[in-house]
């Protein structure tokens, strides 16, 4: 059911943005075209199903929209601003990464209150407790 619900999110991304370059392409600004084109990786990059069919036509759409963009950019401009958008990328992915776990672990503890990485837990009606004794969470 997950593996459906990031498969129909992503091709729903990826429509939305094929329809916005076609019908916004020679009004886009160069700097329009480098922050759709970031905001674009990023969300693909998050919601990229890994289980995506290798012949599916989704990879081929994705690489035309990113070219698209890309050729509403002065070439040399996007070799100056590429390696930016790559680090930034990663950086950005690491945070929201951080943000899921957190997230994650909180649903887990909830369902999963006796075990966690490894550690025992231990849950009272009250608090959730690990093995040396520090409380985890008020209930």
């Amino acid at each position: 059911m997950l593996h459906e619900l990031v498969t129909s999110l992503s091709h729903g991304v990826l429509l939305t943005h094929e329809k916005l370059v076609q019908e916004h392409k020679s009004n886009l600004t160069q700097n329009q075209a480098l922050q759709i084109l970031f905001d674009l990786k990023f969300i693909m990059s998050i919601l990229m199903g890994r289980g995506e069919n290798e012949r599916s036509e989704f990879p081929d759409r994705l690489d035309q929209v990113t070219d698209t963009l890309e050729s509403c950019v002065d070439p040399f401009d996007l070799d100056v601003f590429s390696p930016h958008i790559s680090t930034n990328l990663n950086r950005q992915l690491q945070r929201c990464g951080v943000c899921v776990t957190i997230d994650t672990s909180c649903g887990l503890f909830e369902k999963f209150p006796n075990y966690r990485n490894g550690n025992k837990w231990y849950g009272n009606s009250n608090r959730n407790f690990c093995s040396n004794g520090k409380a985890l969470s008020d209930s």
